[in-house]
């Protein structure tokens, strides 16, 4: 009868666990704990991701997600060190409302808000895909970015135009497609990186 409680209990723990499990290998980046970053970050992420603003964060695999709280100024000082990371490729996606922080684990949003939040991972959507849909072992090759900003709380929208640099592109969130104010700017955002590459 003991091992049959036993079983049980044990029983109940693997049950716990699976929703983590069934992410692979993940965890919480803590706010008061510096991330170490790889040996595949490109310079300067890890000194951009340690930033004061940093909110919380969390891995899984080999893909960092970090939330971000601050006004456009403290974003303008982020998107130049962004904008100087070496060998990435970058994208600024653009939302309504207000960013939902969580992990994939919470049952519910934490009890905090966040301006932008910074995706990162050694490799392409497409060879995560891939590599995923295979069961395959990656080996990086190309690192990928991808900066979401929430128009609704700190940032102000018309200074996201001055403060975007015009060599990373921008476009507009899934949520974001009928905002007017958003679509417009992504436009603005392309003419104004159209007139930079003309020599």
């Amino acid at each position: 009868m003991a091992k049959c409680h036993q079983r049980s209990a044990i029983a109940v723990v693997l049950l716990s666990l699976l929703p983590k499990i069934a992410f692979g290998l993940g965890a919480d980046h803590p706010n008061d704990q510096p991330v170490g970053g790889s040996d595949k970050w490109p310079q300067g992420l890890k000194e951009l991701v340690n930033c004061p603003e940093r909110v919380h964060g969390f891995f899984v695999n080999w893909q960092d997600y970090f939330f971000f709280a601050g006004d456009s100024e403290k974003l303008e000082k982020f998107l130049k060190a962004y904008e100087k990371l070496p060998r990435t490729n970058r994208k600024i996606i653009l939302h309504p409302g207000k960013a939902d922080v969580r992990s994939p684990w919470d049952k519910q949003p934490r009890d905090t808000t966040a301006d932008w939040k910074l995706y990162t991972t050694p490799f392409t959507r497409a060879e995560l895909d891939a590599a995923s849909a295979k069961k395959e072992k990656l080996e990086p090759a190309n690192f990928t970015t991808e900066l979401e900003i929430w128009t609704d709380g700190q940032i102000e929208l018309p200074r996201l135009f001055v403060i975007i640099p015009p060599g990373i592109p921008v476009e507009a969130g899934e949520d974001a497609k009928g905002d007017a104010k958003i679509g417009k700017l992504v436009a603005r955002h392309r003419q104004k990186q159209l007139e930079s590459s003309k020599p």
